[in-house]
């Protein structure tokens, strides 16, 4: 059996917290806003605004209301730069 990247163990908890009963905005949430909240860096992480430092993925469908649209990136930026894009 092929070992499995980060990627695919993060869509594997996401599916966790969908069955558990979480909404995927509360998901996205946790994911960035309360993460960067924890580690203490909620002044300079965590939400897409002025100021803030931000790695951004693209995907087709609304993460919002399925979650599970982060299965299908099409693409990744980092720092301003596009990193990974697909085909």
């Amino acid at each position: 059996m092929p070992e499995k990247n980060r990627a695919d163990m993060v869509l594997e908890y996401l599916d966790v917290y969908v069955r558990v009963g979480l909404k995927p905005m509360e998901i996205l949430k946790m994911m960035t806003a309360n993460g960067a909240k924890v580690i203490g860096k909620d002044k300079s992480l965590g939400k897409i605004s002025k100021g803030y430092l931000a790695d951004i993925i693209a995907v087709s469908e609304d993460p919002s209301i399925n979650i599970m649209a982060l299965k299908d990136v099409n693409f990744v930026m980092r720092d301003g730069d596009i990193i990974e894009q697909s085909e």
